[in-house]
């Protein structure tokens, strides 16, 4: 089932990819589309085989609560 997801997945994103890249005008923008949606799928296929692994919201509180906890009463 994971598998079949995954694909589904990789064909979405390979769509998108395939609209979007004529409107991107030029090289610096093109990669930094493809990091953007390699790192989403790899980010989105984590979770999808690993469901007990923390989200990026999960890091994002981790790595800011040090400097917001002084700001903010618990």
């Amino acid at each position: 089932m994971h598998i079949l997801f995954l694909l589904m997945l990789g064909v979405i994103a390979g769509g998108i990819t395939w609209l979007e890249w004529p409107s991107l005008v030029n090289m610096r923008m093109k990669a930094v589309f493809l990091v953007l949606v390699f790192f989403s799928y790899c980010m989105s296929a984590m979770i999808t085989v690993i469901p007990r692994m923390p989200g990026p919201l999960q890091l994002w509180e981790h790595m800011v609560d040090p400097y917001i906890s002084s700001w903010l009463p618990s």
